[in-house]
C-alpha cells in the first residue's frame, strides 16, 4: 500500500479502490470495485492463483513476487492472451 500511495502523490491519477486480505474472496472484491490494475505482493504460495483470478476478471496484473515456474509464467501468459489483459 505504501508504493501505491507513493505512486498517487507523484502521479496524482493513481487510485487505491480496495485491498484484499488472506481471507478474503478476490474475485468478489474485484467485482465491486472494478480495478483497471491489481498489484499482488503476495507470497509465491498465493500470487499464481489471484494472477489468474485477476486475469480471468479482465484485470491488468502486476506480480511483485518471485518464485513463479516457468510453466506458471507461461500459463499466466496465455491467460492475459485469451482474456487481452
Amino acid at each position: 500500500v505504501h508504493a501505491l500511495a507513493q505512486a498517487q502523490a507523484t502521479y496524482g491519477d493513481v487510485t487505491l479502490v480496495g485491498e484484499v486480505h488472506r481471507d478474503d474472496d478476490l474475485a468478489a472484491v474485484l467485482a465491486q470495485t472494478r480495478p483497471d490494475v491489481l498489484v499482488d505482493f503476495t507470497l509465491p504460495e498465493a500470487v499464481y492463483q489471484n494472477a489468474q483470478t485477476a486475469i480471468q476478471a479482465g484485470v491488468a496484473t502486476v506480480i511483485g513476487a518471485t518464485g513463479l515456474s516457468g510453466k506458471q509464467l507461461a500459463d499466466l501468459d496465455a491467460l492475459c492472451k485469451a482474456h487481452h489483459t
